[in-house]
């Protein structure tokens, strides 16, 4: 899933259980390395970006 925040950074959920100390793994956008982020700091800063309906087929009778 994909998440932006009021930066316009885009990040992608890498690892999405967080682990014992509450940490998840994300990539963002035109970064080399992954981030790992407290899963609520991460939630509070970004929001889900829905997936936009595709219209992949013209059907013509």
């Amino acid at each position: 899933m994909r998440y932006t925040n009021e930066k316009g950074e885009i990040a992608e959920v890498v690892v999405s259980q967080a682990n014992a100390q509450n940490k998840i793994r994300i990539q963002v956008d035109g970064e080399e390395r992954q981030r790992v982020v407290d899963y609520d700091d991460f939630i509070s800063e970004f929001r889900y970006i829905p997936l936009e309906r595709r219209n992949t087929l013209d059907k013509k009778t």
